[in-house]
């Protein structure tokens, strides 16, 4: 849509611009996108069009650079009525490892954030003490972190791909949490809850709980996904064996594949693995090849209620 497409009759009254102000959320929310330049004459128009337009720019941000970081950090120091818009951040830790500090100016600014996104090469320590800033924590509801690329041209410095949960860690409502090519290892006393007490979906992609035997608490999941990388001498039960027995109340959608390296496959020999009874599970998603009677035992039996059982059979090139 483009700025001379949009014309407003001139009002006579207190009456009528209230009709008008009234229709500038639905128009500046119109479902195609705006260009960047009629945004900027929008917000000249009146203090009604340039919330709106504000509105529409801060509930999403994506931030791909430290550039851009701190840019979006200075800006919120200025505009405190602006952090109140953000809604959901996704950005790519691109920043060095000193950036601690530039994300925890920017996340104590960010006193209404309920989805986080991050990705990248670096800070992952970073951001989780970051998250420790929020003014709000109880707000957090969706959490996803991505680690570094497996690429063993990556420098060591920024391998580091371990975050830990403390009892510092407020985010307490967090219901959808998920982990790529990450470590999680919980720091807390042994009769603390691990994971947030009312989370519903977990999500591990090449990710690893490190000390997940220890847990003695499990949020009821309602869906669990865990993709594992299938090499030699690893077993891909090791975490779902664990995690499965505490949930089989409450869960109803399961997804665990793996990506296999082809070369490796003929070699690997997983343990035999006992699945417990799931009565409440409806979606399952599985590894054709790993699913069997050769290497799960009480298959059928473990699933009374499943209505759409799909197979995948998923396989990397090799290393």
């Amino acid at each position: 849509m483009g700025i001379e497409t949009l014309t407003l009759s001139k009002v006579s009254n207190e009456a009528e611009v209230r009709i008008v102000e009234d229709l500038v959320p639905l128009i500046v929310e119109q479902g195609e996108p705006w260009e960047i330049a009629d945004l900027a004459r929008l917000t000249m128009v009146s203090s009604a069009w340039r919330y709106h337009v504000e509105k529409l720019l801060y509930t999403k941000v994506e931030l791909k650079s430290r550039p851009q970081l701190l840019h979006f950090t200075r800006t919120l120091e200025a505009r405190r009525d602006l952090a109140r818009l953000v809604l959901s951040l996704r950005f790519e830790v691109v920043a060095p490892p000193d950036n601690t500090r530039a994300m925890q100016k920017l996340f104590k600014q960010l006193c209404r954030l309920e989805s986080l996104r991050t990705s990248g090469s670096y800070g992952i320590i970073s951001l989780m003490e970051a998250l420790e800033q929020l003014p709000e924590p109880e707000r957090l509801k969706e959490l996803e972190v991505v680690g570094p690329p497996l690429d063993s041209r990556v420098l060591p410095r920024m391998m580091d791909r371990t975050i830990t949960w403390t009892e510092k860690m407020r985010c307490r409502n967090i219901t959808s949490l998920s982990l790529s090519r990450v470590y999680l290892t919980f720091r807390m006393p042994p009769d603390a809850r691990g994971f947030p007490p009312k989370l519903t979906s977990l999500c591990l992609e090449d990710a690893e709980v490190t000390n997940l035997v220890s847990l003695r608490h499990f949020p009821p999941l309602h869906s669990l996904t865990i993709v594992t990388p299938l090499v030699l001498y690893t077993d891909p039960f090791s975490q779902i064996r664990v995690i499965l027995p505490h949930i089989r109340e409450s869960i109803e959608e399961l997804s665990h594949t793996m990506i296999r390296p082809a070369r490796f496959w003929a070699h690997a020999t997983p343990p035999l693995w006992q699945m417990p009874l799931c009565p409440n599970l409806k979606l399952l998603e599985t590894d054709a090849r790993i699913y069997t009677s050769r290497y799960v035992m009480n298959l059928d039996d473990a699933l009374p209620s499943v209505e759409v059982w799909t197979e995948r059979n998923m396989e990397s090139p090799g290393f």
